[in-house]
């Protein structure tokens, strides 16, 4: 499987027996185990979830950061 877009891409192949996950931007990317990429996404979903939470009470002109750590992750 690869999914791209404009200057990203996503490829899964697991075939590849330990590394079997590609994220890249531009000219940087990273590979990941099966599990690193699994905790990534669940991550993922958990900031994406605050924001939608909490998108309807912020004005256009503020800003936020949302942070969450989970390990392996900051």
């Amino acid at each position: 499987m690869h999914i791209t877009g404009n200057e990203w891409r996503l490829s899964k192949d697991l075939k590849k027996e330990k590394f079997c996950f590609l994220i890249g931007v531009d000219n940087w990317s990273i590979e990941l185990q099966k599990s690193e990429f699994d905790s990534l996404y669940l991550s993922l979903l958990r900031i994406n979830e605050q924001l939608v939470a909490i998108k309807n009470e912020l004005m256009d002109e503020e800003s936020i950061n949302l942070e969450l750590e989970q390990l392996p992750w900051y």
